[in-house]
């Protein structure tokens, strides 16, 4: 596959909890890693229908989609469509598992749901 724009990826790094040491947490934006993914994209995911007799409206949400379903994306990573800013764009809301066709050993490309990061 071929994209012609860039994704990135922003990790915080993990700090011990000060109330419970057995934990950590994630730290700043700030002080996040910053790293291209490559074959990745950010695209319209899946479509809710909130119908009810008063109103209609339809929800959109946004998903990363990755042509390596090995890449190393995990729930609570930040994605950005440019590497600079204060804050990334949208935050990783679930990192679902890539499934493998048992048959054919197919695996098709891997859709990662997203939230919109705010202040």
């Amino acid at each position: 596959m071929r994209f012609n724009s860039s994704v990135y990826r922003w990790r915080r790094p993990l700090l011990p909890d000060p109330y419970n040491p057995d934990r950590k947490r994630r730290g700043s934006w700030h002080d996040a890693e910053i790293d291209e993914i490559p074959g990745a994209f950010i695209g319209s995911g899946s479509m809710v229908d909130a119908r009810s007799p008063e109103r209609l409206q339809s929800i959109t949400e946004k998903s990363l989609f990755l042509d390596n379903p090995a890449a190393d994306v995990v729930k609570g990573d930040g994605i950005s469509v440019a590497p600079g800013g204060r804050l990334p764009d949208f935050e990783v809301r679930v990192a679902p598992v890539a499934d493998v066709n048992p048959f054919t050993g197919w695996q098709p490309v891997r859709e990662m749901p997203l939230d919109e990061v705010t202040g």
